[in-house]
């Protein structure tokens, strides 16, 4: 994650990792650590449909239906419920960026998470899992 003030001047970036996870959630966890930082009014980027469709079209949907989507319980609730809770804080412009399309702050952001993943697989061959 990485997080730019109002003059696009960065501030602050984030990498974290779970092995019994997966990329949607990881994707919803990011957004919701950067909310998380939010202050006012944001602008979030992000390469998931999912997180993007999630947020501006299937949210409401959720809550009145109580959790259920047309294939079953939602995945990921407890990361949905908070994003919700920060969204309803602050205005929060969601736009949603085509992946691996050589935009220099996706691309940035892509290395990270690829170091990040190679350390905790390096880290699980270490202790022997």
């Amino acid at each position: 994650m990485l997080l730019f003030d109002e003059s696009g001047t960065e501030i602050s970036s984030k990498t974290g990792g779970d092995i019994f996870t997966t990329n949607n959630r990881m994707e919803l966890t990011a957004a919701y650590e950067a909310l998380l930082l939010a202050d006012g009014p944001c602008a979030l980027y992000t390469d998931s449909k999912y997180l993007v469709s999630g947020i501006t079209m299937w949210m409401k949907k959720w809550l009145t239906n109580g959790w259920k989507s047309a294939v079953g319980p939602v995945k990921n609730q407890d990361v949905w419920l908070g994003i919700h809770t920060l969204s309803e804080k602050h205005q929060i412009e969601w736009n949603w960026l085509k992946g691996h399309n050589n935009h220099h702050i996706h691309d940035r952001v892509d290395v990270m998470a690829r170091e990040t993943a190679l350390n905790i697989q390096g880290q699980l061959l270490k202790d022997g899992r």
